[in-house]
């Protein structure tokens, strides 16, 4: 709501409508701001799991020398 129409409205005592949209108007804009920031971190979770997981593949990949020297497995494993 704009300051003109706030002003008229508080002119034409309607003004409790028009603190009720401006309360309504920011609550909706805090519940967007509250998601948009959940979405952010789901985001940064997603990738974190994902470089976490390529990562152990890759480390799946190396000899089992390697594997014994970095402790990942087993002496019985790596034979």
């Amino acid at each position: 709501m704009t300051r003109a129409a706030r002003h008229e409205a508080a002119e034409g005592g309607e003004k409790e409508e028009g603190i009720e949209q401006c309360a309504d108007a920011r609550k909706k804009r805090e519940m967007i701001n509250l998601e948009a920031e959940y979405t952010r971190k789901m985001k940064i979770r997603l990738r974190k799991k994902e470089k976490n997981r390529l990562r152990e593949m890759h480390l799946r990949r190396r000899p089992p020398a390697y594997q014994l020297r970095i402790g990942r497995t087993s002496l019985e494993e790596a034979m």
